[in-house]
This record gives C-alpha cells, structure tokens and sequence, in this order.
C-alpha cells in the first residue's frame, strides 16, 4: 500500500460562528504482505464508519504494487482512523491540511433559499393569472425546473451535514 488519503470536514467555531473546516490527511505506508494490506483498511474504516471513495491498484514493470485510495471518515473519527492504518506497516510519509469551507455551505443555503421563492412566485403566478394554455403550461415547467433544482441542492446540504457532522443549517 503506497498511499492512503482520507478527506473529512469538520465543525469549528470562530467569533461565535459555526465553520467548516475540510480537513485531509495522507499516509504513505509501505507493507510486507500487499494482499493482506489491500484489505486491511476496509476493517479498519468499517471501524470507524467510512468508506472508500476511490481506489487505484498499480503493477510497474520492475517495481512494486501500489495502491492509492481516498478514504472518507466522519469528522469525529479523523484522529483515530489515520492512527489504526498507520500501525498496518512503515509510515514513508504523512501530511494533514485544512481548508475552511464554510462560504460553500453558505452559498448552497442562500440558492436553496432564492429558488423556493422563485418557486413560490411562479406558483402564485399559476394560481392568479389566466391566460392561454401555452402560459400556462410554461409556468408549469419553469416550476418543474426550478423545484428539481431545489431538490437537488437538498440534497447536496444534506450529504453535506451528514458528511461534516454539522449541526443542520436552514
């Protein structure tokens, strides 16, 4: 096993307001049985409730296998998790960065919040207003449109919270 990555936000606060921290740290680990090591890390993120996101085995002519796997851990168990695969072999190399997330997230709830009003507008537009059957039928679809991208920032928000473990943001 050559490198191991594993990615997780994390919640934090600064000056009394909730941030988001993404939080990525990466092993290196040399072992002496590859198969053996291959599998290990499965038990291990099972352990500790993640999973892997990616994963990319190589044979070089004349060198030795590698395997390359991102890995994903809830934020609580971003200190644990790392610990358990380093102690799978030789640790070459280690590195741990944090990125504040937080406008993202922001963002994504401020376009919820904007599309359910244009869904409320186009409603009422739908309700009042007469008028030919084409109107009417492009109101509908305007709110088809506008009501599938609000489902699927839902969506995202909610990966988003189950993921960082942050308290839900509306």
């Amino acid at each position: 096993m050559s490198a191991t990555t594993e990615e997780v936000p994390e919640p934090g606060v600064q000056n009394g307001s909730l941030i988001a921290i993404a939080r990525t740290v990466s092993l290196s680990v040399v072992v002496k049985d590859f198969e053996a090591g291959r599998a290990s890390p499965y038990a291990v993120l099972a352990r500790h409730n993640g999973y892997t996101a990616s994963l990319n085995v190589s044979t070089p002519l004349g060198a030795a296998r590698t395997l390359e796997a991102s890995r994903r851990t809830p934020a609580p168990q971003l200190e644990a998790a790392p610990h358990e695969l380093k102690s799978l072999g030789r640790v070459e190399g280690e590195s741990q960065n944090g990125e504040e997330v937080t406008a993202q997230h922001s963002d994504l709830v401020a376009h919820i919040k904007n599309d359910r009003e244009t869904e409320r507008r186009l409603q009422d537009i739908l309700r009042t207003r007469t008028g030919k059957v084409k109107d009417v039928l492009d109101v509908e679809q305007e709110i088809a449109r506008v009501r599938g991208e609000i489902e699927q920032m839902e969506a995202n928000k909610k990966l988003w919270n189950t993921a960082s473990r942050l308290p839900p943001l509306t």
